[in-house]
């Protein structure tokens, strides 16, 4: 299955679209015939099958980074990884705002951090990590030093 998924990615230019149910039914025929793991067959099967779903990871990943639009069972995690180049690129080109090695964000949805309570709108500073992590997952807006086309006033990175 993995391998027909690889060869399928190779043959387009654009991502192919997998489903979650074509993924989790071949895990389930997987994990009966590499039982029990022990063996050295199946260690070894198991080797190549991780190095092939490594390939298709990287493959799908360099056409998203090229400007192909996710598709699939792994979308969501197409979506962090672009969100997570836009944070990146914007941090490096110094569109962000920075303070003492920390960025200032603008809270988008309410989290606990730190034990304190983050409303939406309060303003916050981040360690960079930090501020990654919530940008990826859709709590945090960073504040940008460019006026933007969007109601908050900050550019979405």
């Amino acid at each position: 299955m993995l391998d027909e998924i690889l060869r399928k990615e190779l043959d387009y230019d654009d991502l192919i679209q997998v489903s979650m149910d074509e993924v989790t039914k071949e895990d389930l025929k997987i994990k009966k015939v590499l039982n029990p793991i022990t063996d050295p067959i199946n260690k070894e099967q198991l080797r190549v099958m991780k190095e092939i779903a490594n390939s298709i990871f990287e493959l799908r990943l360099s056409k998203v980074l090229e400007g192909k639009p996710p598709t699939g069972f792994d979308k969501g995690i197409m979506e962090a990884v672009m969100r997570m180049k836009r944070f990146y690129v914007s941090f490096l080109s110094s569109e962000l705002v920075i303070k003492n090695g920390k960025v200032l964000c603008t809270v988008k949805n309410e989290l606990i951090f730190k034990g304190k309570k983050l409303l939406e709108g309060d303003i916050v500073l981040l360690d960079f990590t930090d501020a990654v992590l919530f940008y990826i997952t859709n709590y945090i807006t960073p504040c940008s030093l460019f006026k933007s086309d969007n109601d908050e006033g900050s550019k979405e990175p």
